[in-house]
């Protein structure tokens, strides 16, 4: 193993055999000893937060220029952190060794005091194009484990939640997508992305396949965002919160609605994406009652039940596929969700409207009385 670690560590070695090398250390760290586990999980932690080796050897310490090194050590702590076949202790284990403690320790406070450090400074590396879908993975996984132990300050889930919401808002939106919204075409949805069809000269093709994979790329990461935005509104923040992270209502609403036109074709990866914006849609509902202007305002739910139309055959499609729900923390379809956006919209309006009627019956108890 300390071979191993020593090739992820020493630039001297091909790129190729460094990323195979950590492929191999993430395997084995769900099954060695807990003392070599933690040296493989420090090895990982320190490879993608400060981009170098932790090696004791200072011989061996030596800047990580590469960028996919970085990455690939980054998408194995995702791949350990939310192992599903791990057992139970097996994961809480790597969690702690992600923290940078002992999880045998008691020292909850302690724990939590490094958990809060942790994410914060995860949240930074969001901008960072090499390792931010992998650092919004581990904070959701990191955000898990604290809501199981009620480690994560309320100020420091209130501060990550606006930092991961203004991701969501710098999301660019290509010019197609919008011109189609403001027009109301909500009839809009093609069978692939416009960059996958046959190009017509090797220039083009080559330009094809990096914005292929740059869309990929970023809707990877929206996902990402999406999925962390949707976990921290659910359980670890409340109204109050919420209004605090999320000052511009109307901004908000409306890129959510961009992305959905943005990502209007069949395909899993958007299928998800509608999901999650769903799922988003009736958090900012129950948790800020004055998005709801914003929602009518700009036919939210017209668009969503006309593009959950579409993607209804890929949907059910899709039913049976476990890993899919488990990414999109979701067995319903995305009609059912449509519909529990609508459920809690006219649970919001009656209650809207029994505020006024309430009103009203005081003034003119008021006014009788007087």
């Amino acid at each position: 193993m300390s071979n191993l670690a020593r090739v992820v560590g020493c630039n001297s070695y091909r790129q190729q055999l460094r990323e195979q090398a950590i492929e191999i250390l993430a395997e084995l760290a769900l099954d060695v000893p807990v003392n070599m586990s933690r040296k493989i999980i420090a090895t990982l932690r320190h490879l993608f937060l400060d981009g170098r080796s932790n090696s004791s050897d200072t011989s061996q310490v030596e800047e990580v220029d590469s960028k996919t090194v970085r990455r690939k050590a980054g998408e194995a702590l995702v791949r350990l952190l939310s192992n599903r076949t791990a057992r139970a202790s097996t994961s809480i284990a790597i969690q702690a060794m992600l923290l940078g403690h002992d999880e045998s320790t008691d020292a909850v406070v302690n724990r939590g005091q490094s958990g809060s450090n942790l994410v914060t400074r995860l949240s930074d590396m969001l901008e960072d194009k090499v390792c931010q879908v992998s650092a919004a993975e581990i904070i959701e996984q990191l955000c898990l484990h604290f809501t199981k132990y009620h480690q994560l300050p309320k100020q420091v889930a209130t501060n990550l939640l606006a930092k991961v919401v203004n991701q969501i808002l710098s999301v660019k939106t290509r010019a197609n997508d919008t011109a189609i919204m403001e027009s109301g075409n909500n009839n809009h949805v093609a069978e692939n992305d416009v960059e996958s069809q046959p190009p017509k000269d090797a220039d083009r093709n080559q330009s094809s396949i990096q914005q292929n994979y740059d869309q990929s790329e970023e809707r990877r990461f929206l996902t990402a965002l999406l999925s962390l935005a949707l976990l921290i509104c659910n359980k670890l923040t409340d109204a109050d919160d919420f209004s605090c992270a999320v000052t511009e209502d109307a901004a908000l609403v409306k890129k959510l609605l961009e992305i959905i036109y943005m990502n209007n074709f069949l395909t899993a990866d958007c299928l998800r994406i509608m999901k999650l914006t769903c799922q988003m849609l009736k958090a900012m509902v129950q948790l800020k009652p004055s998005c709801i202007k914003y929602i009518r305002e700009y036919n939210f739910m017209e668009a969503l039940c006309n593009i959950s139309k579409s993607m209804s055959d890929l949907d059910k499609s899709m039913l049976f596929n476990g890993d899919y729900h488990w990414t999109t923390k979701s067995a319903r379809s995305l009609a059912s969700l449509v519909k529990e956006v609508q459920d809690e919209l006219s649970k919001s309006q009656e209650q809207e409207l029994v505020k006024v009627l309430e009103k009203l019956e005081e003034k003119e108890i008021c006014f009788l009385v007087s």
